[in-house]
């Protein structure tokens, strides 16, 4: 079973971290997509996911994931998600409001494997430089 604490930090901007423990699984991917909608409706805007205590992953934890990215990056219009799935495509975008931090190698695997590292920071530093990095 996921479980999952948020804390929230200010550096530059308000971050929101979410601490995830446990499978982020088909069931764990349930219990993430309504705790981040609960985040979004309080007004997130930033999130770092702290992967740290996941030990392991799915197809749907990473769906999981994607849906978090572009809820955070509402443009949402037909263009912009064109331009956006572009960039990733390419190689040359990053997500601005969204980093995950501390994955393990079982975590980090699934993650380059489904090209996550392509438009989204993985960062494996401690928790204050993660959110300095906002």
């Amino acid at each position: 079973m996921l479980e999952i604490i948020t804390t929230k930090l200010n550096a530059r901007v308000p971050v929101t971290i979410m601490h995830l423990k446990g499978n982020l699984d088909a069931a764990g991917s349930d219990i993430f997509d309504s705790y981040t909608q609960e985040v979004i409706a309080e007004g997130a805007n930033d999130v770092l996911v702290d992967l740290n205590g996941v030990t392991f992953i799915s197809s749907a934890g990473v769906r999981s994931l994607h849906r978090l990215f572009y809820q955070l990056h509402p443009e949402g219009s037909e263009e912009y998600r064109r331009i956006l799935d572009e960039g990733v495509r390419k190689g040359i975008y990053k997500a601005s409001h969204m980093k995950l931090r501390a994955p393990v190698s079982r975590v980090t695997d699934p993650l380059r494997v489904m090209g996550v590292d392509l438009y989204m920071d993985i960062l494996n530093v401690d928790e204050k430089e993660a959110v300095k990095s906002f």
